[in-house]
């Protein structure tokens, strides 16, 4: 009993036996039987009560056909005291509740009954102690946790806790059933994985995350991929001595370095324009964790800079002639392989972007680079300002 009033509850009638008689000189065995003869409380009592204090008293009582009679049923079961213990659990309690449990002779304390004669069928409810010891945390776990018995391991039950699958009492208070569904969900998660051909189900949840992303993400991606397993070549010289003279002499004869000046044709404004599309596409596609987009492959940059921001490149959309003028929305912030790919293999002219653009539905167009199908995103804003900036220079 001594888990019983460490908790420090008070109880007017109830308190523990004195600390000095473990040291009267009387043997503790004798002296405990001594005490029981006197009265003494040595066992924790699961008491009668009636059904008006069950949490279900609604369904037992207020719900319950026919009349009020004598000879009605009203049977319930309690631990006094036994709530305000709960709210702060000991390694002593919980086990002194454990034994209390294991060592009842029946299961009539499992349930509450109630019926207002005897024409009626008895009304039945998990009694007061049952849903106090199922809904608190008391249950100790050898991690150091006191947790709700639908959410404990046998497993994890300390020593000192018998425990039987059997019981009633763990059944009526649902002893590891979250803790049993968690287990059968990941049976059932890796027996799908198997069935679908995965060695488990994180690599199920891989291929759904790859499933998940963009066709393009999926192309980009495969290619990164292959290009990795792509094997490096080797190149072996048969003769290493021979082929260092070869070089050293086409060395000694390689032609000199010569510079001169030429003239070359520069847009005067271009530069100017180029630097104000980039703060404006950074406030385009930088969303609200920060993070900036490439519009063709709808990822984020690849890196940042030394100041934290994010290198992308700014790409011309629609190029001369088509707009003659430089516009900083018509520019793309583009990664460096799509801008090299818009660049360098777009299947589309000026011309052509300009007309499949106007013609957009939504934000996304579609379109070829690098003999890719490939999407490029714009915001509405974006969208909208680059059609505004079309209209008036072909009004």
């Amino acid at each position: 009993m001594c888990g019983w009033y460490e908790s420090g509850v008070n109880e007017s009638n109830h308190v523990p036996l004195a600390d000095c008689y473990q040291d009267c000189g009387v043997e503790i065995k004798r002296l405990v039987e001594f005490a029981k003869k006197l009265g003494v409380q040595h066992r924790l009592a699961i008491e009668t009560a009636s059904c008006l204090q069950n949490p279900n008293v609604s369904n037992l009582v207020y719900r319950a056909p026919g009349n009020n009679t004598k000879y009605r049923t009203d049977e319930d079961w309690k631990i006094s005291g036994l709530k305000e213990r709960l709210d702060r659990p000991t390694p002593a309690l919980a086990h002194l509740l454990w034994k209390t449990a294991s060592d009842q002779p029946n299961d009539d304390w499992l349930e509450a009954r109630y019926c207002n004669n005897q024409r009626q069928e008895l009304r039945k409810e998990p009694s007061q102690v049952v849903c106090l010891l199922r809904d608190c945390e008391w249950v100790p776990q050898t991690d150091g946790r006191f947790v709700r018995p639908a959410e404990a391991s046998r497993e994890l039950l300390p020593d000192g806790f018998p425990f039987d699958s059997g019981w009633s009492w763990l059944k009526a208070i649902r002893f590891g059933e979250e803790t049993e569904k968690k287990v059968e969900v990941v049976k059932k998660k890796k027996a799908a994985a198997k069935e679908l051909g995965f060695e488990d189900d994180e690599s199920l949840e891989d291929a759904k995350w790859f499933a998940s992303l963009s066709r393009e993400q999926r192309q980009q991606f495969r290619l990164e991929q292959q290009q990795r397993q792509v094997e490096f070549p080797e190149r072996e010289s048969r003769s290493s001595e021979r082929r260092s003279q070869v070089v050293g002499e086409q060395a000694v004869d390689a032609p000199e370095r010569i510079t001169e000046t030429r003239e070359r044709s520069v847009s005067v404004n271009r530069d100017a324009v180029k630097e104000d599309a980039k703060s404006y596409l950074r406030h385009q596609y930088t969303n609200d964790a920060g993070q900036m987009l490439c519009q063709a492959c709808q990822a984020e940059m690849p890196f940042t800079l030394a100041d934290g921001s994010y290198f992308f490149e700014a790409v011309e959309f629609i190029g001369d002639p088509s707009l003659p003028k430089h516009h900083k929305q018509n520019y793309l912030a583009l990664c460096p392989n799509h801008s090299a790919m818009f660049r360098h293999a777009n299947g589309h002219d000026a011309e052509e972007l300009r007309e499949m653009f106007k013609a957009m539905e939504d934000e996304e167009l579609e379109v070829v680079l690098a003999q890719q199908d490939c999407t490029i995103r714009f915001t509405e804003m974006h969208r909208s300002d680059l059609l505004s900036v079309i209209n008036v220079m072909e009004s």
